[in-house]
């Protein structure tokens, strides 16, 4: 079977709902389906998914595509990877296909050859320093370093990294375009010199980044590889690719702060355990838990960072609904600190002080206020209210949780505290948001709709647009440019070809509903309207022309009866 013809009968057999609700919480709107974008972080679901067209977009992002995209964006792998996981969940056996992606390819072999390179010199004379760090300060077995494939980059002038590159077949070209080499005047140096190395791995267990950790002072102490096609801190979490298999079995991921935290809670037996690339977790991470399992362990450092994290994070896990426990360690210490200095049982213990997040949310606001105050207790209050909110919308019995833990900790009954809520409004409540859907459309909009729901109208829709292109907005200009070649063109290569604006546009004139049977009418009063458009566009012109003090009576008189005989024929257009 050929590629093409393999890819049509995937999706025909994948439900692109079902594919997507297993990343994200759906929400059913009329035809399609909505919910808060994996892709960017928003508080308004700006997401949809068209089942009758197997599409998602995005209107707040522009992200959008078919259920392959989606799985290609939210896991960050190729297409052929893609393929290959969503023909298992079809229950199809993927034929024998050559075709790969060759930039991916080359991309993660670069990564792994310095994977191995760093590893090396980790055990080298040139790591004594960095590994004495891991063994002495951290705590950390040969075993352990091995295992979790941790590296060191060397410092300075690097006169080898050259010759093992060329021995391998990749070019010094590409560890400069990639960001892992830095030329000088000379030699090389790396980009992470100095610096203790995490292998960052996706979801199929492909290094496709690493993380550096300065020994000795400097700054940033932490630093990450630069953002590409393959590599997206706000997607990526470090060991993630263990931790999902794990996760099966254990029903949950503990989230920490950073990639020693992580590595700990695998010592003391959490396999399950995963680090955030960034400050805290993002819609792209929570979606990409969310496909493994539905309850999440989070712990965070005591300290005003850690709560600062943990605020950021629940923006988005209230809307999700996720099942949710924390862990604040005390005194601000971290998973690995409390490891290496006090020893797996206190760590353990530690972990059992676990509290439902509507719980821990009731508690980290009373940060700095005085609830013994008739002013604190007011604050307090006001900030607990759109958490409140936010809750009650996605799981009632958490939100009575939350009620019951605010009301302890201010001392007033729950219907109090309620009714002090109820007399806030929100920052949301009191602006009026546009709804660009709710805009006047054009008559192409009209066209558009009809040229990519109506096999039959599609050419008339086309010569319509051929006819009045010079009246056409520059959304119907553009449309008309990218498929009077190709009236067969897909709904993705449209998407590819046309501004987010103009994409956002496109989806917008999709959902329009047209009459079954009007069709035709429709098209009927689309070319009026342009028509109409066109003989305004002509008065316009002939009325700048008049303008010109220079014409002579002649010409005057010839652009005053071509006005007089257009603007009849407006008229009887209506």
């Amino acid at each position: 079977m050929e590629l093409k013809e393999f890819v049509e009968e995937l999706k025909s057999r994948l439900d692109i709902v079902e594919v997507i609700g297993s990343y994200v919480s759906l929400q059913r709107v009329g035809k399609n389906y909505r919910a808060l974008c994996p892709f960017h972080s928003e508080k308004t679901p700006s997401f949809y998914v068209n089942p009758e067209r197997g599409f998602y977009h995005c209107f707040g992002c522009g992200a959008s595509g078919d259920v392959i995209k989606f799985v290609q964006e939210i896991e960050q792998i190729d297409f052929m990877e893609a393929i290959s996981k969503l023909a298992n969940r079809a229950g199809m056996s993927l034929p024998s296909l050559s075709k790969k992606d060759v930039a991916y390819e080359a991309y993660t072999k670069l990564h792994e050859i310095f994977t191995e390179y760093y590893r090396l010199t980790l055990l080298s004379e040139k790591g004594r320093e960095a590994f004495s760090y891991l063994t002495d300060a951290r705590k950390l077995s040969r075993n352990d370093i091995e295992d979790f494939e941790l590296g060191y980059a060397p410092r300075g002038l690097d006169s080898e990294i050259e010759g093992y590159l060329r021995k391998r077949g990749i070019a010094l070209e590409s560890a400069l375009k990639n960001g892992l080499l830095q030329r000088t005047e000379s030699g090389y140096v790396h980009r992470f010199q100095g610096r203790v190395i995490f292998p960052i791995k996706n979801e199929q267990g492909r290094v496709v980044g690493f993380g550096g950790r300065i020994i000795g002072e400097g700054e940033p102490k932490y630093l990450n590889s630069r953002d590409s096609r393959f590599f997206r801190k706000s997607g990526l979490l470090y060991l993630f690719d263990r931790a999902k298999k794990a996760a099966k079995k254990t029903g949950f991921i503990a989230v920490a702060e950073g990639y020693f935290d992580a590595i700990a809670l695998h010592r003391v037996g959490i396999k399950s355990a995963v680090a955030a690339l960034t400050a805290s977790l993002t819609s792209m991470h929570l979606s990409k838990i969310a496909s493994v399992v539905d309850n999440l362990l989070l712990i965070f450092d005591a300290d005003e960072s850690g709560v600062k994290g943990a605020r950021r994070a629940f923006e988005e896990i209230v809307k999700r609904n996720l099942s949710v426990v924390v862990v604040t360690l005390e005194r601000g210490k971290d998973p690995d600190e409390i490891l290496s200095k006090y020893g797996p049982e206190t760590l353990q213990k530690e972990l059992l002080n676990a509290r439902p997040y509507e719980v821990f949310l009731a508690s980290v606001e009373r940060g700095g206020l005085d609830l013994t105050t008739v002013s604190g207790k007011e604050m307090y209050l006001r900030k607990t209210a759109r958490w409140y909110k936010l809750l009650k919308e996605s799981n009632p019995d958490r939100a009575r949780r939350y009620l019951e833990s605010v009301s302890g900790f201010v001392d007033w009954p729950n219907e109090d505290v309620e009714a002090f809520w109820k007399g806030q409004k929100s920052l949301e409540e009191n602006v009026a948001v546009p709804q660009g859907k709710g805009a006047k459309k054009d008559a192409e909009d009209f066209l558009v709709k009809l040229f990519m729901s109506s096999s039959e109208l599609r050419e008339d829709a086309l010569s319509v647009m051929e006819e009045f292109q010079d009246v056409l907005t520059d959304f119907g200009k553009q449309f008309y440019q990218v498929v009077r070649n190709d009236p067969e063109v897909s709904l993705n290569f449209l998407a590819s070809k046309l501004s987010k604006d103009m994409v956002d546009r496109l989806f917008e004139d999709l959902d329009l509903e047209i009459l079954p049977g009007r069709e035709r009418e429709i098209l009927e009063d689309c070319k009026k309207r342009l028509e109409r458009k066109k003989l305004e566009a002509e008065i316009d012109s002939l009325d700048r022309k008049l303008k010109d003090d220079s014409l002579s009576v002649q010409e005057r008189s010839e652009l005053l009866n071509k006005r007089v005989y257009l603007s009849k024929l407006l008229k009887r257009k209506g």
